[in-house]
């Protein structure tokens, strides 16, 4: 049986039509990715064939590529719908492209280790001890990476496991260029430490002037990545003359809870019935009940003529 996975999360499919979006009327309920209420559906034909289309005006990108009508899966190709990406298998036991042994990423040796909390000596039991500020500011986990735009001097570092790059303005790196796909590509950190660039929009990226294609490759200190117009370059310390992007500065990025403009109502996440509004109702009594009152009148003239003859 054939598979979406989004998120980590692997759902079946099966025969027929599936809906994905945010409503009740979704057969696959998300509701933090800005999903339309019903936003595409995947269908699982008799003869096996899997295919995904559009819901509507709703956009769907297939590995990068805007759909304007269905469009027949293969395994391991990613529907990218709303800030959500999902990936299709055809088997389960067919998982799509992985790095087998990433290169795992050094960390800038001139950065001081921080120092070990000195130890206290036992308080006496008649002192009480201060609990700790809660108001104090906790500092924020230093980034290991950084991609930097030397055509902007910006180091934007990489803290979160997924940094998404792309033009839509839920990215953590927003590149405003033409040929930037919403959600062109991605970096992410394994398991081991290493950092893995993922393209997926549909006018593809180079790393170090290879295309890189849509196979996750590990990077290296020094590595460029081209997307579009925009040259980002991985390093573990950047470089003198840049300015690292402060947290606040960065947006939550595509696979965070987003608020959705698309749909509003008082009770979110539902599609409204139709409504029939009362006032066209009492406008088209009171039309019917005049016409009714003008013909009885007429034909009461009619008769009180006739009569008088």
């Amino acid at each position: 049986m054939p598979f979406l996975e989004h998120d980590g999360v692997t759902r079946e499919l099966v025969a027929g039509d599936t809906m994905v979006g945010a409503g009740s009327q979704a057969g696959w309920r998300l509701q933090t990715i800005n999903l339309a209420p019903r936003h595409f559906t995947v269908t699982v034909a008799a003869d096996g064939a899997v295919s995904v289309a559009p819901y509507g005006t709703q956009m769907v990108e297939v590995n990068g590529a805007t759909l304007s009508g269905p469009h027949v899966l293969e395994h391991g190709d990613e529907i990218i719908a709303g800030a959500g990406i999902f990936v299709y298998l055809a088997r389960i036991d067919a998982p799509g492209p992985r790095i087998s042994h990433p290169v795992p990423v050094q960390t800038d040796a001139s950065e001081p280790a921080p120092p070990a909390p000195p130890a206290r000596a036992p308080a006496p039991v008649s002192t009480p001890v201060p609990a700790p500020d809660a108001a104090a500011p906790r500092r924020a986990p230093a980034a290991r990476a950084y991609l930097v735009d030397l055509s902007t001097g910006l180091a934007y570092p990489l803290a979160d496991d997924t940094v998404g790059i792309g033009r839509d303005a839920v990215n953590h790196i927003v590149l405003k260029d033409a040929a930037t796909s919403r959600f062109h590509a991605d970096v992410h950190r394994a398991p081991t430490g290493a950092y893995v660039f993922r393209s997926m929009g549909a006018n593809g990226s180079t790393l170090n002037d290879t295309p890189a294609g849509r196979t996750p490759r590990p990077l290296a200190d020094g590595d460029t990545i081209r997307i579009g117009g925009s040259s980002l370059t991985f390093t573990t310390t950047p470089p003198p003359g840049t300015r690292v992007v402060a947290p606040r500065e960065v947006a939550p990025g595509p696979r965070a809870p987003q608020p959705t403009p698309i749909y509003r109502s008082d009770e979110p996440n539902t599609v409204p019935p139709p409504v029939e509004h009362f006032a066209q109702r009492k406008k088209l009594l009171v039309i019917t009940a005049a016409i009714l009152v003008a013909v009885v009148i007429l034909v009461a003239l009619w008769l009180l003529r006739g009569a008088r003859h």
